[in-house]
């Protein structure tokens, strides 16, 4: 049993640990991203779009990037139309693969360093939040305690999972693995547990 399993089993609050049990283990490498760019990529096209659109436009940008986003997004930006990038996202990637290009960001080395360094360095860019600060975080750099307190799938499963007890109790007892909590409560959402 790993760490995080039996952590956020040993915890009091029972529906959270009947839905563990009932539902079974969860990893971060599940939903892992190996490639820096190709995370920060997805992360900004998940901006504020359910998870099925967000599938289908990095379906597109895949086809049309064929395997350098840089390339595309930098010297080939009319393959990305008709893909279902926004104006502000497509603004958002170009800054970000220039700075990449240019040597301003190693998303590389920045998924080794704190989320405190992760924030101070990926916030400056125009079109990115905490949120896409998080989920790089989580599903590149598989950061075990990350927590998105604006994500509404998330506030809804820590109170559906916390009950009487309160979602911020319950969130504060699962550090230092909060990033399972969070697959936990996407879970409940995508199985419409908690309404």
């Amino acid at each position: 049993m790993s760490d995080p399993y039996a952590h956020l089993l040993s915890l009091p609050y029972q529906t959270l640990r009947e839905y563990i049990v009932q539902s079974g283990p969860v990893d971060l490498g599940q939903r892992f991203v190996a490639n820096p760019w190709e995370a920060i990529v997805r992360t900004v096209i998940g901006q504020q779009v359910s998870t099925s659109a967000a599938h289908s436009i990095w379906s597109k940008v895949q086809s049309a990037a064929a395997g350098d986003l840089f390339d595309c997004f930098l010297d080939q930006p009319e393959q990305l139309d008709g893909c279902g990038l926004s104006r502000a996202k497509l603004r958002t990637l170009t800054e970000l693969l220039r700075a990449g290009r240019d040597g301003q960001l190693d998303l590389a080395w920045l998924a080794t360093q704190p989320m405190a360094v992760r924030l101070e360095q990926l916030l400056p860019y125009w079109g990115i939040g905490p949120w896409s600060v998080e989920m790089f975080s989580l599903f590149h750099a598989r950061d075990p305690d990350v927590w998105s307190p604006g994500d509404l799938a998330l506030k809804k499963g820590a109170a559906g999972f916390a009950g009487d007890a309160g979602a911020d109790a319950l969130i504060e007892a699962t550090r230092p693995y909060r990033s399972y909590l969070a697959l936990y409560c996407w879970r409940a959402a995508n199985a419409k547990l908690f309404g």
